[in-house]
């Protein structure tokens, strides 16, 4: 089944913004430079238009935000009035800009394929685009113990036009080419941050298979230049 294509672009950043970021990735000026760009007012209408897609309600609900990184999500999900906002990533640096910035939330230092809470803690997670980072099977089965029955997750991931947008497009070479660059430019840019070797993408229909037993509601692809490069998935766990 094809699914849904929105017109909102991905948030690619400008030429300038990734060469100072990539300058700096090996040190903590790269978790500044990243927050500045991530709480832009930009960026931040960005994030806004994105739950606006996603349709949850949050008004009320017990939040927690997986990967949270500078808190954008966190700052805009506190919008809609909910119960209890968590911030959760492996950034000490991160988590006490939110902290400063959102008192009303709370940030929790921890791994997400180790989630420190009890099962049946959350209404709503937002899991977005950190799966390539960790252990994605691991980290779905704590997203589904920690879900209250009736929760809804909200996740996403890259697809393969997310990195082909971010080399160079040259005529005449084969696609397999592309992805095998495009891949490896992932990889040299994250790993020195993350320590991952994990840098993928997946297929819609392999994620929709790794959130079972959630049920997935709905789900739509986030296109630029026509590409393919982050699908977005609503699921639900049955009561």
């Amino acid at each position: 089944m094809a699914l849904p294509w929105y017109n909102t672009p991905v948030f690619f950043l400008n030429s300038a913004s990734m060469s100072t970021l990539t300058k700096n990735k090996k040190n903590a000026s790269w978790q500044t430079s990243y927050a500045q760009i991530q709480m832009a007012p930009e960026y931040l209408e960005y994030v806004r238009e994105r739950i606006k897609q996603a349709g949850i309600n949050l008004c009320g609900r017990d939040i927690l935000d997986i990967g949270c990184g500078p808190g954008a999500y966190i700052q805009c999900a506190l919008e809609h009035s909910p119960r209890l906002l968590t911030g959760l990533d492996v950034s000490p640096f991160y988590l006490q800009g939110i902290r400063a910035q959102t008192p009303q939330s709370t940030g929790v230092l921890a791994s997400a394929m180790q989630l420190p809470f009890a099962d049946n803690s959350y209404d709503v997670v937002f899991l977005n685009e950190i799966l390539f980072h960790v252990d994605a099977i691991a980290t779905l089965a704590e997203v589904r113990r920690i879900l209250r029955p009736g929760g809804t997750l909200w996740v996403s991931h890259h697809l393969a036009g997310y990195y082909w947008g971010k080399i160079f497009w040259r005529k005449g070479r084969p696609l397999k080419t592309y992805i095998i660059e495009a891949l490896s430019s992932a990889k040299r840019l994250m790993e020195p941050i993350y320590g991952s070797k994990r840098t993928t993408y997946t297929h819609p229909a392999r994620l929709t298979r790794w959130l079972r037993p959630l049920r997935v509601q709905r789900q739509w692809v986030h296109r630029k230049d026509g590409l393919p490069c982050v699908v977005e998935m609503v699921a639900v766990k049955p009561e």
